[in-house]
């Protein structure tokens, strides 16, 4: 053989090994970076799914925690009402109760100005009348401080029902 072909061979043998390796390490190569791809698929997919399920969860609590502030809404709603009758209920009494009043002030004022009357029951009348307008006066006050503290037990009621809806039940999470 001549040198010329030697060489040729040898460049010949030498390129099919280098193309075998090459062919080789490409295979090893793709195999590697499916197993990554694979490997990061299933990552994203169990991701996806967590993602899901703490949104689910979170979409739960959501409307765990409307219901109850609806249902605390209802509840000051239904004891508005009833504090509206009993108030009604007052507001008649009162009423009755001023018209008492009135024809009792009339009365002693009739006695007080009555030439017939004696002066002991002038006073006396006098007096009675004195009293009829302070019972006005703290029947009105008491009034005021009724729906003062109505008010403000409502409204302190509601408040510690929304915070007993947005406040979870249970040892806090980690």
């Amino acid at each position: 053989m001549t040198l010329s072909l030697k060489l040729i061979l040898g460049t010949l043998i030498v390129l099919i090994a280098f193309a075998g390796g090459y062919s080789v390490r490409a295979t090893k190569a793709e195999a590697e970076i499916a197993t990554l791809v694979a490997k990061h698929e299933k990552a994203t997919k169990e991701r996806a799914e967590r993602y899901a399920r703490d949104l689910a969860r979170a979409v739960a609590e959501e409307r765990a925690v409307n219901r109850q502030l609806q249902e605390a809404q209802d509840a000051e709603t239904r004891r508005r009402e009833a504090a509206d009758a009993a108030r009604h209920r007052a507001n008649v009494a009162v009423v009755g109760l001023r018209g008492e009043l009135a024809d009792l002030r009339a009365e002693l004022d009739a006695l007080k100005n009555d030439p017939r009357t004696p002066a002991s029951c002038k006073a006396a009348a006098q007096a009675g009348a004195m009293c009829a307008v302070l019972l006005g006066r703290c029947n009105d006050r008491r009034t005021e401080l009724a729906d003062f503290a109505e008010r403000s037990a409502s409204a302190g009621q509601l408040c510690v029902d929304a915070y007993q809806a947005l406040t979870p039940v249970g040892p806090p999470a980690p």
